[in-house]
């Protein structure tokens, strides 16, 4: 759908071939700008919508009433009191949304027509060539516990009460 409105609207369809960035970056940039607008406006509006609950929910909260009772600067409040106990949920969510996106690379490289790793995975499900198939979800398996590592030692960086067993 996004590929039919921008050029029905626009009058602008993108290139059909890909352009290594080697080659061209300009030409590689407008032909990615399409599959990265697809794979990151659905997730971005989702993340933004949980930022905002949960920001609204920690505003509500009794110890930052109280802070702003006090005459604590608004500023104070929020990178201390609100921002604090708020980022441990937002950056799980945000874990949660790479993940999902490293998955939706697989339909998207093939309805662009882009080389990659998921591109890789239909073919070998396709041609039934196992080993590329276990080496290619190897490495998305690995590419997933990646992230949640990462995730797992950011909360320790953002609260020191959190304990990393």
């Amino acid at each position: 759908m996004l590929l039919v409105g921008v050029s029905t609207i626009f009058g602008w369809s993108p290139p059909l071939r890909f352009v290594p960035i080697t080659r061209s970056v300009s030409d590689n940039l407008t032909i990615l700008m399409l599959p990265i607008a697809s794979l990151g406006l659905l997730q971005a509006a989702a993340y933004s919508q949980f930022v905002r609950q949960n920001v609204v929910s920690a505003m509500n909260q009794e110890y930052v009433r109280t802070a702003i009772a006090k005459g604590v600067p608004t500023r104070v409040v929020f990178f201390k009191h609100i921002l604090r106990n708020v980022l441990i949920p937002i950056i799980t969510f945000m874990g949660l949304i790479l993940i999902q996106i490293l998955g939706g690379t697989v339909i998207i490289e093939s309805l662009f027509a882009l080389p990659g790793l998921g591109r890789l995975l239909l073919t070998a499900i396709e041609t039934r060539d196992y080993p590329v198939l276990q080496g290619a979800l190897l490495i998305v398996v690995v590419a997933a516990m990646v992230v949640n590592l990462v995730i797992d030692l950011t909360y320790r960086l953002i609260d020191p009460r959190v304990r990393v067993a």
